[in-house]
């Protein structure tokens, strides 16, 4: 799975107007929906895609949802970015089938299938360096333990500032930023199979220093906390 992309599908989501950091493509596999799209009314689509830090919000919904967070200074979020005409902040599916003018998704419910879809647009077949590979793999075992660019360096023998310029150029995005996403996706996956589990615990578990920050970092990223997740539709798959 795309590191750089955080999904989840979802029916009945009541989103109230909230904004993040990273681009939202929202599909529709049943029917068409209400959203307000920075600060305007857009009735009858059947998804959208909206830029980092554009308000935005899902109204009247009761279908099935595909939400799909994507870094921007990753290389699918780079390709997204050149969607957009100048000046323009979202763009609405009008028709069922139209996010196949910009995407090359097949609307068939399938989230995993449309996140390998999204995944492999602009993707660099290039095999990635040994050494990020290995820190990768570090990252993905060792999350929740205290992680920084000093102790990840000195697992490759390479100096902080050559191991950040080297995964910068690899990846696409900083490191800290690596970790932080996959924090977040293990926290979303936590807080929603485990329900019975305190989201302090949960907060702990993922390399958070309490609720607080968790709270702070997924509201930033995808503009819901652990807790709106919860509390605010009925999820079917998070990936």
């Amino acid at each position: 799975m795309n590191p750089f992309i955080l999904s989840f599908q979802a029916k009945s989501l009541d989103a109230a107007i909230h904004k993040h950091s990273a681009f939202q493509i929202v599909i529709s596999h049943d029917g068409s929906f209400h959203a307000r799209l920075d600060n305007e009314d857009n009735k009858d689509i059947f998804g959208f895609i909206v830029k980092p830090q554009i308000p935005h919000s899902c109204r009247e919904n009761t279908n099935l949802l595909s939400i799909i967070n994507i870094e921007p200074f990753s290389p699918v979020g780079v390709f997204i970015e050149r969607l957009f005409r100048p000046g323009v902040n979202y763009i609405p599916f009008k028709g069922k089938n139209e996010i196949f003018n910009y995407l090359p998704i097949e609307p068939t419910g399938n989230l995993e299938k449309s996140i390998n879809q999204i995944a492999s647009i602009n993707h660099s077949p290039s095999k990635l360096d040994e050494r990020i590979t290995s820190i990768i793999n570090y990252i993905h075992l060792n999350y929740a333990q205290k992680l920084n660019l000093k102790i990840l360096s000195n697992l490759v023998h390479l100096s902080p500032s050559r191991l950040s310029s080297l995964f910068k150029g690899q990846t696409g995005s900083s490191l800290s930023r690596y970790i932080l996403w996959t924090r977040i996706r293990h926290a979303i996956h936590l807080s929603l199979s485990t329900k019975k589990t305190q989201l302090t615990d949960i907060a702990f578990q993922t390399g958070f220093y309490d609720l607080p920050q968790l709270n702070k970092y997924m509201y930033d990223m995808i503009g819901v906390p652990p807790k709106g997740f919860r509390n605010n539709s009925d999820l079917i798959q998070v990936l």
